[in-house]
């Protein structure tokens, strides 16, 4: 019985230390990216970041993570669409379950400037529709949501995922504040000129 004990601790500490040197190996997970309504970064720091989650990929090749978050600074960093795209479709090919895939590849979709992508943006819809069944708590679908479907006169569908938005604060009070200033005086069907967004 003592013998049986003693092999089984020295395999438990052998499969710990294994496991270790592979966590050490593999280095730290790179910086997660946000999206730059969150946070920006220079240029030069998503080139960064677009190398480390490159190396982690390349360390990593079926993590979903991983493809989903070298998409994101390969976008930022400027790379072509194309190659973001791709990165995108790699991680959603991998986890066809995974939320923050779904709903990166699903806004890359609705990139109308990026060659080769759909001019009927039925695709991102239905990837961000299934990023949010996934995970109602993201919000970057329903931002994209909001103008894909107003583009296509879904005014009802497009006031739901405004109405998500400002439930779930994702618009600062003062904004919101300003834009309902600048609306309740306006009369039915005005047109209001602003400069900028």
């Amino acid at each position: 019985m003592r013998r049986w004990l003693a092999t089984m601790l020295i395999c438990a500490g052998a499969l710990a230390w294994v496991a270790a040197h592979d966590a050490a190996a593999a280095g730290p997970t790179p910086e997660r990216i946000v999206s730059k309504r969150i946070r920006i970064l220079s240029e030069v720091r998503y080139r960064e970041l677009e190398k480390e989650w490159r190396n982690y990929t390349e360390a990593h090749p079926s993590d979903p993570v991983g493809w989903t978050e070298r998409a994101k600074a390969a976008r930022y960093a400027g790379a072509p669409c194309d190659e973001y795209v791709g990165y995108a479709e790699k991680a959603v090919s991998l986890q066809p379950d995974n939320a923050e895939a779904c709903a990166t590849l699903g806004s890359y979709k609705s990139e109308l400037h990026c060659p080769g992508q759909p001019a009927n943006p039925s695709q991102a819809i239905r990837l961000l529709e299934h990023a949010l069944t996934l995970d109602p708590r993201l919000d970057d679908p329903h931002y994209t949501l909001w103008v894909l479907l107003l583009s296509q006169g879904k005014t009802a569908q497009a006031a739901g995922h405004l109405r998500a938005l400002l439930d779930a604060g994702a618009f600062p009070a003062p904004l919101v504040d300003v834009g309902y200033n600048m609306l309740v005086g306006a009369e039915p069907n005005a047109i209001i000129l602003t400069n900028g967004d």
